[in-house]
């Protein structure tokens, strides 16, 4: 995999992750403006980064594995 086909792929990662933050926030004001508790909490939010590899060591090896 080239350089480029490798920060390709890390940033689906984060679009990936971004559009799931995305619906999780949007969830969380929709229960919000209906008297709910929130469906997601600090640590859902959180588990973005180790369920999509976002941290340090998860790019890295992400950018190390396909060569």
């Amino acid at each position: 995999m080239t350089e480029k086909q490798k920060l390709v792929y890390v940033k689906g990662m984060i679009v990936a992750a971004e559009i799931e933050l995305a619906a999780m926030k949007a969830e969380n004001v929709a229960r919000e403006i209906a008297g709910q508790a929130p469906a997601y909490g600090e640590k859902q939010f959180m588990d973005l980064i180790s369920n999509y590899s976002l941290h340090h060591n998860g790019l890295m090896e992400s950018l190390r594995n396909y060569d």
